[in-house]
């Protein structure tokens, strides 16, 4: 089977667990989430207050926040509205969708699109050609040639993303009889509120329910709503700071109100005052944050994402009163959030008097036409999430929840270091910001005097485009002395489409007004987010459950100096480091360490008892002469770190660390998966771990000459393993047999040397199980007799000081008698004995008999010939 296990040269078979478990639907054991949730105080995500969101949320300008709906949903028993399944059950294309979003705007008395959008839009992505697959609705100004280029997937998210498309469409025909000037919203906000204003009915249970896309009797009860609407708001309610400072910071930047030596550092205080986060690790002016930022350093205005999260919401509600669906005086019988404009062309006819206006008018006048208001207004979002709102004031009120934040003063990189992968979050936070940011300083300061040149020599041009206006809209002169003409700095220039002499001064009312809903978001999401990264297991904690294993069972606490001196993690992703986890004795009686660069999982958690054990072996032989201070033969000592993990994998041990819930006493079934996982690690390896070291011996002593080292290598493989061998293999290139660095270096593969490739090798994997047996024997939780009311496979001998006795006995002799003598001490045996590892795998082994006799499985098989397949 080479190179199809996850290894060249089959040693170990645990990567083709998932595709042949024996009970796919029985839970497997993994505690690494549990491990994450376990309470550490020194090492959290603080609940008072501090700045610490950054680098956990999921995007990497936590601007959205919904990557961490999985860890943080409110009622995570309720399934979330996903109709996606249905889609596909249903036969739904990319053209089928649009198709949807486009009858959605024909049954609000909208325009129906041209012939020649379906023939020139691009609404998946083509085979034939590489292509930017990011959703853009064109207009190519000639009033009829109208096109959407979108890399469709057939879910959810991108039915959504279809009407907002749509929308931009449906804005672009509406407008498309005025001069080509006024082609454009009404300010740079309107036309991707208009898009969502669609999103926001279809995304609804109720609208999917009238297309056909969930259940009709399904039903919206308050925990599914309080879901939805979380979701909402951590798409939309987290993104407005953002959006906000973003353009603060830039309008101050080329006012030369933030100059070059200030950069970052305002930059920072904007995202702590208005998101709540800072950076995880000490920021200078050397950094120049901010330009690690698209649109900041292709000076792409930002402020219309905030306009339209915004005024979205205001144009939502209003047709939803039109539409018969909202009542502002009774909001619970008709809530916001559940309204769905589709078919109500009242509301349809409403919007498209506002979108035929383009801007040919100034926008107070279009938002007047759809709003009867002429100012943008927060309320329809409030409204919107009104419910969410005082579910988080109570969530919050009860878990006693700080609400806002203030600067921490802490160093994050210790909270990045424990996070799911705290190390790749950090080193792609940093590293980021290296690449781009810092090296456009000096770019950027050259970049603000150019830009501020230009707006100036621009000024003369801006009257005469107002005489223009004045001259084919004679109405609309009134109010051009809204308009500034006099760029005093490009910031005038980019705001002069809000015609709204103190528009900055209106940004921060309506931010106040939202200030109050996403400060409740940010608590709760940060005391969820606390719950998962910052209060969880370390590298080092791992250790230390490790130590304390060893002390519970009357064995040697390490000392001081092992914590001082061990590596346990890499100090920074870039550093040259060999990870291979290994222990050391410096023979000096005192000084013993480990390296390893750990990262918090099961599987490191079991190999960090492994390491330990080897400690624990120097330790208790450390006062033996020099030359015996060794294991009692080459496979004592990986056998010593493997038995303390074989009780470390055993239900009781998780049970007890807090990393394990469920049943007491699993089904069978679960029991299979776990000896199965165990086996295709354990005996999968025991013909390899052999015959590397039976093929080198026979070579060593002139048994096998070189004309025939590869035949005698495959030989020896069939004998042991079922594998395929490659064709045209030349024997006098050790081709095979080269892969394995063991043979190469001429480390013995039963022996504790450097470990390298093989790591654990033959003798340690019969002696463990030989080992484990005795010691669970010596505290009566293992019984031949009673092999069905206490397994082998679940013994655990934690806090059993009689097997600690004993196997202390056995480690304190080191290599000082014959290994036959340190056996017999623990196992009352001279020989090694492969009866523990069967015992051990004694159900596997009857349900894999059952098995293969049930499927008329062979049990050998074939050899060919060296050279063919």
């Amino acid at each position: 089977m080479p190179c199809r296990q996850g290894t060249c040269g089959p040693q170990k078979w645990g990567n083709v667990l998932e595709l042949s478990v024996p009970y796919p639907n029985a839970s497997a054991v993994d505690v690494t989430p549990r491990m994450k949730e376990q309470v550490r105080q020194d090492n959290l995500v603080t609940s008072n207050p501090g700045c610490d969101l950054l680098c956990f949320v999921g995007n990497m300008w936590a601007q959205t926040w919904g990557n961490v709906l999985d860890i943080s949903t409110p009622y995570p028993e309720k399934e979330a509205v996903d109709v996606t399944p249905q889609m596909v059950k249903k036969g739904y294309t990319p053209l089928r969708m649009f198709k949807l979003a486009e009858e959605f705007f024909i049954s609000l008395n909208l325009s129906a699109m041209p012939a020649s959008f379906w023939d020139n839009s691009i609404l998946e992505k083509p085979k034939d050609r590489d292509l930017v697959c990011h959703a853009s609705a064109w207009d190519f100004y000639d009033g009829k040639d109208f096109r959407i280029k979108q890399c469709t997937r057939v879910d959810m998210n991108d039915l959504l993303t279809a009407h907002h498309e749509m929308g931009h469409i449906q804005y672009y025909i509406q407008y498309k009889h005025l001069p080509k000037v006024y082609k454009r919203g009404a300010n740079p906000g309107f036309h991707e509120a208009v898009g969502d204003v669609m999103s926001l009915s279809v995304s609804t249970p109720k609208h999917l329910r009238k297309v056909g896309l969930l259940d009709a009797n399904s039903v919206d009860d308050y925990e599914a709503t309080i879901n939805y609407l979380y979701l909402q708001g951590l798409q939309k309610v987290a993104f407005l700071p953002s959006a906000l400072l973003m353009d603060l910071w830039r309008w101050d930047v080329f006012k030369g109100h933030t100059t070059s030596d200030r950069y970052n550092c305002d930059w920072w205080k904007l995202r702590e005052k208005y998101q709540g986060v800072e950076p995880p690790t000490h920021r200078t002016e050397d950094n120049f944050d901010p330009g690690a930022k698209y649109h900041i350093i292709a000076s792409v205005p930002y402020i219309r994402y905030f306009v339209s999260y915004v005024i979205q919401f205001q144009f939502h509600r209003s047709l939803c009163e039109k539409a018969g669906q909202f009542d502002p005086e009774d909001p619970e019988s008709k809530p916001l959030h559940e309204c769905d404009i589709y078919q109500s062309t009242e509301a349809g006819n409403l919007l498209g008097r506002m979108l035929q206006m383009g801007s040919s008018r100034p926008w107070p006048d279009a938002m007047e036409v759809v709003t009867g208001q002429r100012e943008m207004d927060a309320s329809g979002l409030l409204d919107y999430f009104s419910p969410l709102y005082k579910w988080l004031q109570d969530e919050n009120n009860r878990t006693e929840e700080y609400i806002g934040w203030e600067p921490s003063n802490k160093d994050l990189t210790k909270i990045l270091e424990n996070s799911r992968d705290p190390e790749e979050l950090k080193h792609v936070w940093l590293k980021w910001r290296y690449a781009t940011g810092r090296r456009m300083k000096d770019m950027f300061v050259q970049y603000v005097e150019l830009e501020n040149e230009v707006a100036r020599l621009n000024s003369e041009k801006e009257t005469s485009a107002k005489v223009y206006a004045c001259y084919i809209n004679q109405s609309w002169f009134e109010n051009l002395p809204h308009l500034v003409t006099d760029f005093s700095s490009v910031v005038d220039y980019w705001l002069q489409s809000y015609e709204e002499p103190n528009f900055r001064s209106h940004l921060e009312d309506l931010w106040a007004k939202i200030r109050p809903l996403y400060v409740q978001l940010h608590a709760y999401v940060r005391r969820k987010l606390r719950e998962v990264y910052g209060e969880g297991y370390t590298p080092k904690r791992m250790f230390k459950e490790a130590d304390d294993f060893f002390k519970s069972i009357n064995l040697t606490e390490v000392p001081r100096s092992f914590w001082k001196k061990s590596v346990f993690e890499k100090a920074n992703r870039s550093e040259e480091m060999v990870c291979h986890p290994n222990a050391w004795d410096m023979f000096d009686r005192k000084d013993f360490r480990i390296k390893m660069c750990a990262s918090v999982n099961m599987d490191t958690f079991f190999t960090s008892h492994h390491e330990m054990g080897h400690i624990q072996y120097y330790l208790q032989y450390k006062d033996q002469p020099f030359v015996f201070r060794n294991g009692a033969n080459p496979g004592f000592h990986e056998a010593v770190g493997d038995v303390v993990a074989l009780s470390v994998m055993s239900r009781d041990h998780l049970r007890h660390l807090g990393l394990l819930r469920g049943a007491v006493h699993p089904s069978s079934e679960v029991e299979i998966n776990f000896l199965y996982e165990m086996a295709l690690q354990k005996i999968a390896f025991l013909p390899f771990g052999y015959l590397v070291d039976a093929w080198r011996w026979d070579v060593f002593a002139g048994k096998v000459g070189p004309e025939a080292y590869n035949r005698h290598w495959w030989d020896m493989r069939w004998d042991d393993l079922k594998a395929t061998r490659s064709s045209n293999i030349k024997a006098s290139l050790l081709q095979r047999q080269g892969q394995s660095r063991t043979l190469i270096l001429d480390v013995n593969s039963m022996s504790r040397r450097v470990c390298l490739i093989l790591g654990e090798y033959f003798v340690s994997y019969i002696i463990q199980f030989q080992f484990h047996r005795a010691l669970c024997k010596e505290t009566d939780i293992f019984d031949l007799d009673k092999r069905r009311s206490k397994p082998l496979h679940q013994c655990d001998i934690y806090n059993h000081t009689r097997a600690g006795n004993l196997l202390k006995r056995m480690l304190q002799m080191g290599s000082s008698r014959p290994w036959p003598d340190a056996m017999e001490v623990v196992t009352g045996q001279r020989e090694m004995d492969a009866s523990g590892l069967l015992d051990y795998f004694k159900p596997l082994s009857d349900w894999l008999k059952r098995e293969n006799i049930r499927t008329n499985e062979p049990l050998d098989w074939l050899k060919g010939e060296c050279g063919t397949r």
